[in-house]
């Protein structure tokens, strides 16, 4: 009784706090209240076939949530930006939603960061981190409760539940951020604010941005180097996260070379990836996949997939699903007809030699700089061998490969296509990271320097990689590669 009256009080003042001995009774409060709603964020009760009890995603538990602030918040009082300040305040928002015109959204994806340290689905929310010598709070910030939205979206999230569900510290409401961070910082003139100010999401960053200044903060530093450096090395759970969403990923696009013919249009196949990656259990694609045949695949990123491809051709397609946050990137080179000519198969021999080396050598390697010159090496020997050119120094075939496979060879793969980008390529990694092995082979029709038999011709072949403790894994080998496993899975 004294609780409920604690929490009816505080609700008044737009603050929610509850105490951690009833979070298991709030908890089957959130399940009674939300088993016949609607609603963005999935729970162990609205989806059981999705979540264990205990996971805000799935393998994700709420402590696994709870301890990334704690690291975040050791990173950042450790941190030689820190110095000299006492408290902090790490700011941390989510994504908005996005209409295409008047009313109509597109599909709605949550910011990587603010995911990675909430579990949460909400759209236009707030993660606080106040940061002290001793400890941090965490203050989750989500939309008032609109009754007249919901009859139209659904149920939303309440802000007196989300201690007890996302194991926050405090709950609020985003409109009353302005009173919470002058309570936070009341009586203290030591302090710095992480924030990312190119964040711009629309007016809820705008109004942050606004609040920034308003608290006339001595020092605002970005976040997110500190952030992605925990991101790219990956927990369990995020490992079969993204176990799961390469197998998804490599099996749709099986299904979809399967399907291949002569006369095909692109935009078929790329519906058929996104049908079987949906069916499979993806929310949706990673990213606008790129289906290019015959010499299109020599436009890296062609993305209009309006064409139809030709009895004799090669297909190009490179597409991934996005499950619960996190990405797979997987690409596919094969012939249209179920058989490769004898020029293309000589390149695409000559280029999946260069890919899987590449896969071997990932763990004796710990940078993608480094990785990337290893396949400037092994690309141009082969290409040397079919005569794209003459024996040359270093520096100039650099420079002749870099013509024939303009793209870097690989990035990191995780809760975004390309992860942690505010990472260098010299960034020296470890175990457990996830990393594409992309090399490439463009060599356009109109190339009058490249030998007459391969003119016209662009392969990529894309594997996501787990770099462990045993040594490399392929997350994508559900999908073949090989010329004859390609030929017979379209011709079957």
């Amino acid at each position: 009784m004294h609780t409920i009256r604690f929490v009816c009080f505080s609700k008044m003042l737009g603050v929610f706090r509850v105490p951690r001995m009833v979070r298991l009774l709030k908890l089957s409060i959130i399940s009674r209240n939300f088993i016949t709603k609607p609603v963005i964020q999935p729970t162990h009760t609205t989806h059981p076939h999705l979540l264990k009890e205990g996971e805000l995603m799935p393998f994700v538990t709420v402590s696994e949530f709870e301890m990334r602030r704690k690291t975040l918040s050791q990173q950042i009082r450790e941190s030689a930006s820190a110095k000299g300040f006492t408290n902090h305040i790490v700011i941390l928002p989510s994504a908005s939603k996005a209409f295409m015109s008047g009313k109509i959204p597109y599909v709605f994806r949550q910011n990587s960061d603010f995911l990675y340290f909430t579990g949460c689905f909400e759209p236009d929310s707030v993660l606080l981190i106040h940061v002290t010598k001793s400890g941090h709070q965490s203050y989750l910030c989500v939309p008032p409760v609109d009754p007249h939205n919901e009859l139209w979206e659904g149920a939303k999230f309440e802000p007196a539940l989300a201690q007890a569900y996302f194991g926050v510290d405090e709950g609020h409401t985003t409109s009353a951020i302005c009173v919470l961070l002058e309570r936070i910082l009341k009586n203290t003139c030591s302090y710095c604010i992480w924030y990312d100010i190119t964040q711009l999401q629309t007016k809820l960053s705008k109004k942050l941005q606004s609040v920034v200044v308003s608290l006339g903060a001595k020092n605002v530093i970005n976040p997110l180097p500190i952030i992605h450096g925990m991101r790219v090395k990956k927990s369990d759970s995020e490992i079969e996260l993204m176990k799961k969403t390469c197998t998804i990923g490599a099996n749709s696009l099986k299904h979809t070379i399967s399907i291949s013919k002569p006369g095909i249009e692109e935009f078929r196949l790329w519906t058929e990836m996104e049908y079987q990656s949906k069916l499979n259990g993806a929310q949706f694609l990673a990213y606008p996949p790129v289906v290019a045949g015959g010499n299109r695949a020599n436009t890296i990123h062609y993305i209009y997939n309006n064409n139809s491809v030709q009895d004799g051709e090669l297909i190009l397609m490179d597409a991934g699903s996005d499950y619960f946050g996190y990405s797979s990137d997987i690409t596919r080179t094969w012939p249209i007809n179920g058989v490769f000519t004898n020029p293309q198969k000589t390149l695409y021999e000559a280029l999946l030699d260069v890919q899987l080396q590449l896969i071997r050598q990932v763990s004796n390697y710990d940078n993608l700089a480094d990785l990337y010159s290893l396949m400037v090496k092994l690309l141009g020997k082969n290409l040397l061998s079919l005569g794209f050119f003459k024996s040359v120094g270093a520096k100039e075939l650099n420079r002749k490969v870099s013509q024939y496979c303009p793209h870097h060879v690989s990035h990191f793969l995780g809760m975004d296509v390309h992860d942690v980008p505010n990472l260098p390529r010299s960034y020296r990694y470890e175990k457990d990271v996830i990393m594409t092995v992309e090399p490439g082979v463009y060599v356009p029709s109109s190339d009058d320097g490249a030998p007459k038999d391969f003119r016209g011709i662009g392969i990529r072949i894309e594997d996501d990689v787990l770099v462990s403790e045993s040594g490399p894994i392929v997350l994508t080998g559900g999908c073949p590669k090989s010329v004859n496993e390609l030929e017979v899975l379209v011709k079957h």
